[in-house]
């Protein structure tokens, strides 16, 4: 599962498309739900199991394996890895999302197409503080553009590494794919792998004011 931020936005950013859902409200009511983890550090909400670590952690843990593969050549391999990694989990929890009670209070009840359901799902990440998505373009079915103004996996590598000669959030580009396909794809999650294709285009951690994610259709 997705390890929480560091806290919880105020709401839908300003700069996302408009939408009929009630998106600030979604983004406000999870941040009261609680998501304190047992003593195993799990946390069951949203239908799903969550893991309870903090954000520094996954990200040095995941930073750490891309720079060791990288210095023998095979940072490419060590970016689709976590990106799968990524995409799988968004799929699942996302997935336990649209079955779960939460969803039926908070969403449902505006929801009217695939096109909304996207967007409340991605005020249900925001919500759950995985880096404040703004939804700036989407074509449905073909083509959604993303933007998270404080990731953390951009977060950590600034604050613990400095600038990045290239993207470092590999999760939420994992992610970002993983979302389209589980509200446009066809079949299980593992026939919904690579019906969709991220790239993130710009990263706070080369010095960009935002992570952009574009994610078309393969």
């Amino acid at each position: 599962p997705l390890p929480p931020a560091r806290e919880v936005p105020d709401g839908e950013p300003a700069h996302s498309l408009a939408c009929g859902v009630d998106l600030a409200g979604i983004v406000s009511a999870l941040g009261e739900h609680p998501l304190s983890g047992d003593d195993e550090g799990l946390v069951p909400a949203f239908n799903v199991y969550l893991a309870s670590m903090p954000a520094v952690f996954y990200t040095e843990l995941s930073t750490r394996y891309a720079r060791a593969l990288e210095t023998v050549g095979l940072g490419e391999v060590a970016r689709l890895q976590l990106y799968e990694v990524a995409e799988t989990c968004a799929m699942r929890l996302l997935g336990g999302v649209l079955d779960s009670p939460e969803w039926e209070a908070l969403a449902a009840p505006s929801v009217k197409g695939a096109g909304d359901r996207l967007r409340a799902l991605v005020a249900f990440s925001n919500g759950m503080g995985w880096g404040r998505w703004a939804v700036t373009e989407h074509t449905p079915g073909e083509r959604l553009v993303l933007e998270a103004a404080d990731g953390y996996e951009a977060h950590e590598q600034l604050a613990r590494r400095g600038r990045a000669p290239e993207p470092r959030c590999f999760m939420l580009c994992g992610v970002a794919a993983g979302l389209c396909e589980l509200v446009y794809g066809e079949g299980d999650v593992c026939e919904r792998m690579g019906q969709f294709e991220a790239v993130e285009e710009e990263c706070r951690a080369q010095g960009a004011p935002r992570c952009r994610f574009v994610v078309e259709a393969a």
